[in-house]
C-alpha cells in the first residue's frame, strides 16, 4: 500500500525544467573567472615556462647581433603558450554562452506558445507553424515575422481560420447560358467550324 501512495505523489512533483539556465550561468561565471585568473597569471607562467623550456635555437638568437629575430620567436612561443592555456577555457565559455542563449530563446518561445494556447485552447501550434510556412504568401510571412511572437501567432491563427471557413464553400452558381448573358457581337455562322 505505501508503494501505491508513492506512485500517486510522484507525478505531481515538479520536474526539472530542461530550459533552466541557472546551472549553465553558474558554470559560465566560473569559466569567466578562471579565464581572468589565467590571463593575469599568463605572463608569469610564460616566463617560468621559458626559463625551463627555452629551445636552444632561440637561446642562440639572444646572442646574435640583431636581436629582432629572438624577440619575434619569443612572441611566437608566447602566442602558442597562451593559445594552449586559454583556448580550452575560451571554447568552454563560447559553448556555454551559445547554450544559455538557445535555452532562453526556447523558453521565451514556449512561454509565448503557452500564453497563446491559454487564449486559444483548441489551437494546434504545430499546424499554425506549418500553415505559416506552406500556405501564407511571402509578403504576409514577412509582415507576420516582423510582429511580436504572440501577435504573429494570433495573426496566423486568424488567417488559418478565415481560410478554413472559406475553403469549404463553392462559388455562387449563376443560372443561364453563356450566350444569354454575354453579347459577343457575332452569330454562330461566323465561327470557322460553321463555314464547312
Amino acid at each position: 500500500m505505501p508503494n501505491e501512495n508513492a506512485r500517486q505523489i510522484a507525478p505531481s512533483e515538479p520536474q526539472a525544467d530542461e530550459l533552466d539556465t541557472s546551472a549553465d550561468e553558474a558554470e559560465y561565471a566560473a569559466a569567466n573567472a578562471e579565464l581572468e585568473q589565467s590571463q593575469q597569471a599568463i605572463d608569469r607562467g610564460f616566463a617560468e615556462y621559458m626559463a625551463q623550456n627555452m629551445p636552444p635555437e632561440v637561446e642562440e638568437l639572444f646572442f646574435a647581433e640583431d636581436k629582432t629575430q629572438f624577440f619575434l620567436e619569443v612572441e611566437r612561443l608566447k602566442e602558442d603558450f597562451v593559445n594552449e592555456k586559454l583556448t580550452p577555457t575560451v571554447s568552454k565559455i563560447v559553448g556555454l554562452e551559445g547554450r544559455i542563449n538557445d535555452k532562453k530563446q526556447k523558453r521565451m518561445l514556449r512561454d509565448v506558445e503557452r500564453e497563446f494556447l491559454t487564449a486559444h485552447p483548441d489551437a494546434d501550434v504545430k499546424a499554425i507553424y506549418e500553415y505559416l510556412e506552406n500556405d501564407v504568401s511571402p509578403r504576409d510571412q514577412a509582415r507576420i515575422k516582423s510582429m511580436s511572437r504572440l501577435d504573429g501567432l494570433n495573426e496566423v491563427y486568424k488567417l488559418m481560420n478565415r481560410g478554413e471557413s472559406k475553403g469549404g464553400e463553392l462559388p455562387e452558381r449563376i443560372e443561364g447560358d453563356y450566350n444569354d448573358s454575354v453579347s459577343t457581337g457575332y452569330d454562330d455562322s461566323d465561327l470557322p467550324t460553321s463555314r464547312y
